[in-house]
């Protein structure tokens, strides 16, 4: 092989692998960035929060179903600086089929998360704020 053609595949790599680990930023929708909230969130624990904080978007129109324990917030990038804003779109979010406790979401020693804009099936979500809620937000009854 040629020395700039390994020279090339060297910069493809480390670019392609440094773009792979970045933290979440900016408006990120689903679907589009992601198929499915769960896989938006599943990226956000494993990546973090990049500065000014990350706004994920469910598009109207695609209900969601929390997974069995609800979805799990547990990056610990989360900060004043690096805030999250999940909007549900106005979508209906359900519990998975036979799941045994009331939860949608779950955070685990996280601060400045909003959950807005999501209806269940007892009607519409008011918009939530981490400094407001317990580390399990159900649903209003």
């Amino acid at each position: 092989m040629k020395r700039s053609t390994i020279i090339t595949l060297v910069l493809v790599v480390l670019l392609a692998g440094t773009s792979a680990f970045a933290q979440l930023a900016g408006k990120v929708n689903v679907p589009g960035d992601y198929p499915t909230l769960n896989a938006a969130l599943a990226d956000l624990n494993a990546k973090g929060v990049a500065e000014g904080g990350v706004s994920i978007i469910v598009a109207p129109e695609n209900p969601v179903t929390a997974p069995l324990g609800g979805f799990a917030i547990t990056t610990k990038t989360v900060t004043a600086q690096s805030p999250v804003t999940i909007d549900g779109g106005g979508n209906l979010i359900v519990n998975a089929a036979g799941a045994t406790i009331e939860s949608l979401f779950r955070t685990s020693g996280t601060e400045y998360i909003t959950i807005t804009n999501f209806a269940t099936a007892e009607g519409q979500m008011p918009k939530m704020e981490k400094a407001d809620l317990p580390s399990v937000v159900r649903p209003n009854r």
